[in-house]
């Protein structure tokens, strides 16, 4: 970590998401391998359903199947995937790849999985590793390996995987921290989508501007934006749109793709760190 007043660590969380076919190794690694901790679900409440289910058995519950696949040793099919218990000989890439900074995220991982009464044990042993090397042979013995796949058994779909980097950074740039980390756009507004008249909500709703917000107006009021909502996805946690403004009219905000592509983005720099990620 850089060194004197500006230095900081910075964690931040990303999101990858694709629609296209990914490369095998990918595959296996974030849609297909499916790591369930054995130790954990042996003293965990057994689920009389999935226990009771033969090989290829359906259950509603994807928690439970792949719960049930781990103990048993056996494939379990559910409304959404099947799980398939699998040899971890079978994930490419997995003797060649350095475990550190894995083993070393599952560890810390495991400061607040340990307050689960299921995960206590296996991680009291966690800390008992030395080092990586030692982690693969502890995650082998530990843990089951599933392969998801589609309920008609083939391997391409899409997924969304989550993970949290930590970037080393400054306050200020220079030749080795270069990678700009930014703020809110200064032309990001958000429209809270409850506040919309229900009869509005799959047509033109009018807005106005307070601050960063978007909040109900009247149509030919001075100042009114028209949004057509059929334009906006809602598939936020916090249920509000995302708005750019263009004239008298609000359209959805630029994605990431659209910033990439021109380099439209007028917003504040927080951090200059060092990797682009």
């Amino acid at each position: 970590m850089p060194q004197g007043k500006a230095g900081f660590k910075m964690r931040a969380m990303m999101q990858a998401s694709t629609s296209s076919p990914l490369p095998p190794r990918a595959l296996a690694a974030l849609s297909l391998a499916v790591v369930i901790a054995l130790a954990a679900c042996a003293s965990g409440p057994k689920v009389e359903q999935a226990a009771q289910a033969p090989a290829g058995a359906s259950t509603d519950s994807d928690a439970d199947a792949a719960k049930a696949a781990s103990q048993q040793g056996q494939d379990i099919a559910t409304k959404h995937a099947l799980f398939k218990v699998s040899a971890f000989d079978s994930l490419p890439g997995w003797q060649q790849d350095k475990l550190d900074e894995a083993w070393a995220a599952f560890k810390e991982s495991c400061k607040a999985l340990e307050r689960k009464p299921t995960w206590k044990p296996l991680c009291a042993k966690v800390k008992t590793i030395k080092d990586a090397k030692a982690g693969r042979a502890f995650l082998e013995r530990e843990f089951a390996l599933l392969t998801v796949q589609n309920t008609d058994r083939t391997r391409e779909g899409e997924i969304t995987g989550y993970y949290e980097p930590l970037l080393q950074g400054r306050t200020q740039r220079d030749a080795q921290f270069s990678v700009p980390v930014y703020g809110v756009p200064n032309d990001l507004y958000f429209l809270d989508w409850k506040t919309i008249p229900v009869n509005q909500r799959k047509g033109v709703a009018y807005v106005k501007v307070s601050g960063r917000l978007l909040s109900p107006a009247q149509a030919g009021q001075p100042g009114a934006i028209a949004v057509d909502m059929r334009r906006f996805t809602l598939d936020t946690l916090d249920r509000r749109l995302r708005v750019r403004l263009q004239g008298t009219e609000g359209l959805p905000y630029y994605t990431r793709a659209d910033i990439a592509r021109t380099a439209a983005l007028d917003a504040p720099v927080l951090a200059w760190v060092d990797d682009p990620i």
